[in-house]
């Protein structure tokens, strides 16, 4: 496996999807309330994969 490889299979598990923590009013892109908490401590949405803390889309895609 390459560096790359392995650089990415740290992302993706850096942002994988983990338990629902979705503070008083859920996603502030799409309004779902269902932010799950990633390993790295940030929230991403599960419907439009939007990261509240970074104010953007989390680097990894849904399908990733």
């Amino acid at each position: 496996m390459s560096t790359r490889d392995d650089a990415y299979e740290r992302l993706l598990a850096e942002w994988a999807l983990g338990d629902y923590d979705n503070g008083e009013n859920g996603c502030p892109n799409c309004g779902r309330c269902r932010l799950c908490k990633c390993d790295n401590g940030m929230h991403r949405c599960e419907k439009c994969n939007w990261v509240p803390e970074l104010n953007d889309y989390a680097p990894v895609g849904l399908d990733d």
